[in-house]
């Protein structure tokens, strides 16, 4: 009986291979691999995602009995819009924050434009769609990444720059690689639904390359749609 979380050996898998689903015996072919999910597509070009642990190789004979038979991936529906008015409203409302920042914690201010911009070369600069500023109700207004879902064709709000004396990163349990958990260690945080980290500058500093790291697992799973501007 399969169980979710054994060991499988999966770990060779990589773009262009011929799996399995461990449970259907369903052929499908890779198309992407990630930390904890792997993007395939179906013989018909069908595209979708499973858990690492759902798919295992494909023997000889089902790869060379399948090998030419799939179809090319059916192509990705563009995004939504973004309308002008969401770009200013996010342009606008991190230069405040950036502003507020630099006013409350001189010398903090740069350090913020530095992160966001590494940030922004990983998950695309497109104001009101990959990012977005928390609703200005909210405890702590900050800038925010967003994930596209291809599935329902919405972005969704998942990784929160909060900045203050201190750095405070927030990402959504969903979205974490699971190698990248030790990096959150306040656990259940935004009412059970992120994993939290809060640090000096300093050391914030010296880890920051493996926060990107996070983040471009992340968005190597889920990509922007095409079309952007």
């Amino acid at each position: 009986m399969f169980i979710l979380g054994e060991s499988m050996d999966n770990s060779d898998l990589a773009e262009g291979d011929i799996c399995k689903h461990r449970s259907s015996g369903e052929l499908l072919k890779v198309t992407g691999v990630g930390a904890r999910y792997i993007k395939v597509i179906k013989l018909d070009g069908m595209p979708t995602e499973y858990q690492c642990e759902f798919l295992i190789s494909a023997s000889e004979e089902e790869k060379s009995s399948t090998k030419d038979k799939f179809h090319k991936p059916r192509p990705t529906v563009p995004g939504p819009a973004i309308k002008p008015g969401d770009v200013q409203k996010a342009v606008s409302g991190f230069t405040v924050f950036s502003e507020e920042i630099k006013n409350k914690y001189p010398g903090l201010q740069q350090a913020l434009l530095e992160f966001w911009a590494d940030l922004l070369a990983v998950a695309g600069n497109y104001p009101g769609g990959s990012w977005v500023m928390r609703k200005e109700e909210s405890e702590h207004y900050c800038p925010v990444l967003r994930a596209y879902n291809s599935k329902t064709g919405r972005w969704n709000q998942f990784f929160y720059v909060l900045w203050w004396d201190k750095v405070r990163l927030e990402i959504v349990k969903g979205y974490l690689p699971p190698e990248s958990e030790p990096l959150f260690p306040e656990k259940d945080t935004m009412y059970g639904t992120c994993h939290a980290v809060e640090m000096e500058l300093t050391k914030f500093k010296a880890t920051k390359q493996d926060y990107l790291d996070c983040i471009k697992d992340v968005y190597r799973m889920n990509p922007n749609p095409e079309g952007l501007a």
